[in-house]
């Protein structure tokens, strides 16, 4: 997107770039503050239950996990998934709880390595 150097940036993740180069920031490092900035600022405008909707949706189109399988790991019933995904307000702070953290550790399970 801001197409910054990837070779850069594995160098300087590996130690061997600095962010100052002859006493100026890197223009990729520069990038990559903007894109930080930018995408911290995008993320904060989705609240915490659309982002766990969001991976509810995700794990059922990416990996068929149903809505029982979720109820049965985080101990609630299917109704409540069902009732949180029409409106979040609707199930309590502990059944959310649930939801959120079980939906988090499925989602990491699952997911593929990037190697």
């Amino acid at each position: 997107m801001a197409r910054v150097d990837l070779d850069w940036i594995k160098d300087y993740l590996d130690g061997k770039k600095e962010i100052f180069e002859e006493n100026q920031l890197n223009e990729n490092y520069l990038k990559l503050e903007y894109i930080s900035t930018f995408l911290s600022g995008a993320i904060s405008l989705i609240s915490p239950d659309d982002r766990v909707k969001g991976i509810i949706e995700y794990l059922m189109e990416e990996y068929n996990i149903s809505y029982n399988t979720i109820s049965l790991y985080a101990d609630i019933e299917k109704e409540d998934i069902e009732d949180f995904m029409k409106d979040a307000n609707s199930i309590s702070y502990e059944k959310k709880y649930r939801l959120a953290t079980t939906s988090l550790f499925l989602h990491f399970l699952f997911k593929k390595p990037d190697c």
